[in-house]
Parts: structure tokens; C-alpha cells; sequence
């Protein structure tokens, strides 16, 4: 399925961008910057927070209290042969790093791992990794066309299992068909604003 890209994700990220602190705008100004120097084809994406594309998600970085953090959607597959790159709660796909000044920020360092999650997007090889005990659930054609219509697919599919399993049984386990209509309703509220879990 194709992704939908936000017409205004350029717009959208120098708004969120220029909201923010001196100290983390700054690094986020020169993040943005080193991915597209490493790869001038990446497009901006917004979904809930600033994302970067080329041939699917590469990397997103969002502004935290202490720390700007830098996600890599397919970071356990990029080499890191020297542990920067931290595990996510999110995702056993994810990766980050944590940004508390941009001096931290090592140009050289980061384009050469932009690149290579790049190229593992472009070679095909950015397949979830699932543990041994996980196997795959098929979404509800219903609930899938709620879910591509809020333009919600990109962060639903790179939910662990475990929560894409707990929205789906929550939507399959509905016994009236009203019931279930309000369940989808309320999946989507709660993926636009980033839960888990629902509630």
C-alpha cells in the first residue's frame, strides 16, 4: 500500500521546531540537516512528530524535557559496532539516540548511519523483528480502512505485536456490530495520540 505523505510536513516541522527551547531547536535544526545531507532523496513526513522517508521510514526525532531523541525505525538491523544506538520501549525494531547538546552531535558519524538505514529500507531488508513466540495477526478489513483513512498505518504497523494484537482482539471481541464501530472509532482516537494499549 502506498504511503500517504503530509502535504504540509515541511510546514509542520519548522512550526514544531521553532516551539521548542533554544537548546533542543538547535539540535534539532542540525539533525534535520545532517539526514538530508546524507541523503538529499529523503522526504519530510509528519505523523504526530517530525519523520524522514526514502523507500519507507528511515528516522524521526521528537523533543523531550531533557533530551532531543533520534529514532532509527529499523535500528536493531544497523551494525553499531560500538553500542551508541539505545533499545526503544516502543519497538524491538527501534533504535535512538539521546541528544542533550548539539556538540554531542558527530556529523560524520551520523550520515554514515542515516545511509546505512537507507540502504537497508532500499535493499528490502527493514522486516520487523519479531521474537521467537510472536506471529503475525491479520487487521480486520474494517478497522485497516479506518486506520489508512486517518493515515495512521505507518504508526500502527511499527507497534510491537503484543499492541497491534491487544487493538485488533479489543475490535474482534465486540459481540454487536455497534459495538464494534465505536471500538474502531476509539482505536483511532488512541493511535492519533500515540497509545499502545486500549483503554
Amino acid at each position: 500500500m502506498p504511503i500517504k505523505y503530509n502535504p504540509e510536513a515541511t510546514n509542520l516541522i519548522n512550526e514544531y521546531i521553532d516551539s521548542m527551547p533554544e537548546w533542543s531547536r538547535e539540535i534539532c535544526i542540525k539533525l534535520r540537516n545532517i539526514i538530508h545531507k546524507a541523503d538529499p532523496k529523503m522526504i519530510e513526513g509528519w505523523q504526530l512528530g517530525p519523520h524522514f522517508h526514502h523507500n519507507g521510514i528511515v528516522c524521526g526525532f521528537v523533543s523531550l524535557k531533557k533530551y532531543v531523541a533520534l529514532v532509527f525505525y529499523h535500528g536493531a538491523k544497523l551494525k553499531d559496532e560500538k553500542n551508541n544506538l539505545i533499545e526503544d520501549a516502543h519497538s524491538i525494531d527501534f533504535k535512538k539516540i539521546h541528544y542533550s547538546v548539539v556538540k554531542d552531535i558527530k556529523d560524520k558519524f551520523l550520515i554514515n548511519l542515516v545511509k546505512e538505514a537507507v540502504q537497508i529500507n532500499v535493499s528490502g531488508k527493514a522486516i520487523s523483528t519479531r521474537k521467537e513466540n510472536d506471529t503475525e495477526i491479520e487487521t480486520p478489513a474494517d478497522l485497516q480502512k479506518e486506520i489508512d483513512a486517518n493515515a495512521l498505518s505507518e504508526y500502527f504497523d511499527i507497534l510491537a505485536y503484543t499492541h497491534r494484537k491487544e487493538f485488533i482482539n479489543w475490535v474482534n471481541e465486540a459481540k454487536k456490530e455497534e459495538t464494534r464501530k465505536i471500538r474502531i472509532v476509539k482505536t483511532i482516537e488512541m493511535l492519533s495520540k500515540k497509545s499502545k494499549m486500549p483503554s
